[in-house]
Formats: structure tokens, sequence, C-alpha cells
């Protein structure tokens, strides 16, 4: 409920455009929360494709405040559609 990460292909020529919100979508779950506002927490790479100028990264990113909609939403993907362990 408080951040994700995730992982992303970056083109060498591609330049990092910074901004302060992300939409997030997910079609196999049917979510969609749009203009979600954020902090980057990290973002490093972590493999690079052979002979290719495309980098993998992992970045991780902190929620800012969300409406009660995009915390409603978000309540109800990770309900409906994540799986949890506890050991």
């Amino acid at each position: 409920m408080e951040g994700l990460s995730f992982h992303y292909m970056v083109k060498e020529e591609q330049s990092n455009k910074s901004s302060d919100v992300l939409d997030i979508v997910v079609t196999k779950g049917d979510l969609y929360l749009g203009k979600v506002p954020f902090e980057t927490v990290s973002d490093f790479e972590i493999s690079q494709v052979p002979l290719s100028s495309i980098t993998i990264k992992r970045c991780s990113v902190k929620f800012g405040e969300l409406t009660n909609d995009q915390k409603s939403r978000l309540e109800d993907f990770i309900q409906n559609h994540t799986t949890w362990m506890v050991h």
C-alpha cells in the first residue's frame, strides 16, 4: 500500500525524464491508477542486454498522498490479485 518496485528497459539514448506522478496499469488484474504521486527510493541497473544499447533497471518508489479512490482501487487489487506467504 505504500509503494512498489518494477523493472523497466531503457535505451542508451533515452533521457532521464523526471516526474512526480505515475500511472499504474495492470491489464491482467484490471487495475488502472492514474496520476499517483510518488518519490523514487532507488533506481539502478540490473543487467545489460547483450549486443544492444538496452539496459534493464529496477526502480522502487514510495507513494505520496493517495486519493480515497486510489486507495480503494489499490486495496481491492491487492486483496484479489496477489498472494501472501507468511513464514
